[in-house]
């Protein structure tokens, strides 16, 4: 089984590439910019971050009219010009066990952002902001000690994923909507430490988690989390990397890591999980990141080559 590619780019080495529902991706580079990327990796916006804090993964609203940074010390928002239009402060992550931050922007506009306890003495917190009226509309209390994050949409458009690292201690997964009858963040945890969250499915009823350590691959049914289907490692030799992405309804694009650091990736049925095709993708270098429907972006992380790709031989 093979896969075509459709386009390729070269961003700064070490880039973070992260989704855009309904847009493309956004690429976050160490030379303090936003780089918005369309469908074919032509690059369609650009902001300008106000800091050299590189830990943080920001995000950009889906209209493209402003982005929200994160911060060591503070959430900042900038619009399309760069310029600061509301920043609100926080104490700094690194000077305690929660370590960096995330921030995510609804299709309305509201941005979820991760944030240290207040007094350095419990979990993080995670903030729902409203830019139009510069207001903390809630503060919903985790049960996590971040040394990274990371939010994605959910297709509902009203649920925001959150998926959190602790290094060696574990990972923690959640899912938040906010409630505007009652005025606060609905905030649910997946009773489990060892889930990392990898992407949801296009229709929204189920969502992909990776092992954190050893372990397979697993369907989680939305919203309960109940595990429904799940895959070994252990069929491919090799063991599962932390990316994991919907090709489209029907199928699953799952990066595994095989003796020598050989990457590989296996095509999978959206439902059982089962294999398709007659054997893993092989010859394609980086990480798996969700992209439009039958298609997906790997990113080489060492030296920052984009490319979207389309699998052959299995329609």
């Amino acid at each position: 089984m093979r896969a075509e590619p459709l386009a390729r780019k070269v961003v700064p080495p070490g880039s973070n590439v992260t989704p855009l529902r309904g847009v493309g991706w956004v690429a976050q580079t160490d030379e303090q910019q936003l780089l918005v990327l369309d469908d074919a990796l032509e690059t369609i916006a650009t902001f300008r971050l106000p800091t050299d804090w590189l830990r943080g993964v920001h995000a950009v609203s889906p209209d493209l009219s402003f982005a929200a940074v994160s911060d060591q010390d503070n959430i900042a928002l900038i619009d399309a010009d760069g310029v600061v239009f509301w920043r609100i402060e926080h104490v700094p992550w690194g000077d305690s066990d929660s370590e960096s931050d995330s921030c995510h922007i609804t299709a309305d506009n509201l941005v979820w952002a991760t944030v240290p306890d207040p007094d350095w003495e419990g979990p993080d917190q995670w903030w729902v902001l409203d830019p139009r009226t510069r207001r903390v509309l809630d503060r919903a209390q985790l049960s996590t000690y971040a040394s990274g994050s990371h939010q994605l949409a959910h297709p509902d458009m009203v649920h925001v994923g959150l998926g959190c690292g602790e290094g060696q201690d574990g990972a923690e997964l959640y899912w938040g909507r906010w409630d505007a009858d009652a005025g606060t963040a609905v905030v649910e945890r997946l009773d489990a430490r060892t889930r990392i969250l990898a992407d949801v499915h296009p229709e929204g009823h189920s969502y992909l988690s990776t092992p954190h350590d050893s372990g397979g691959l697993l369907v989680h049914r939305f919203p309960d989390g109940a595990s429904t289907a799940e895959c070994s490692a252990a069929r491919f030799d090799a063991s599962f990397s932390v990316h994991a992405v919907y090709l489209d309804a029907r199928r699953i694009v799952a990066s595994l890591v095989r003796r020598g650091c050989q990457v590989v990736h296996a095509v999978l049925d959206a439902g059982s999980l089962e294999v398709l095709g007659d054997g893993p993708l092989t010859g394609i270098p980086g990480a798996v990141v969700p992209g439009p429907p039958g298609t997906f972006l790997t990113v080489d992380y060492r030296e920052g080559d984009l490319t979207v790709w389309h699998p052959t031989g299995l329609e």
